[in-house]
């Protein structure tokens, strides 16, 4: 048996379009906010991840990984 996957952008365009009709648009957005938007809180953990670390630091890190 064979199966055709279908597009990123077709299967987008098909989930939306079953969403709006089961749900109708408001829910549907509110939804899709909700996912969207991730989950933590990355302030607080931007804040612990860089605490102590300089800014020449911060570079040096990120020029390193730009040279992978």
């Amino acid at each position: 048996m064979s199966v055709q996957l279908r597009s990123f952008p077709e299967l987008n365009r098909m989930a939306l379009r079953v969403l709006c009709r089961e749900l109708g648009i408001v829910d549907t957005l509110h939804y899709l906010g909700q996912i969207r938007s991730g989950a933590g809180d990355y302030t607080r953990e931007r804040k612990h991840l860089f605490e102590g670390l300089t800014l020449d630091q911060y570079r040096e890190a990120v020029d390193k990984l730009e040279g992978d």
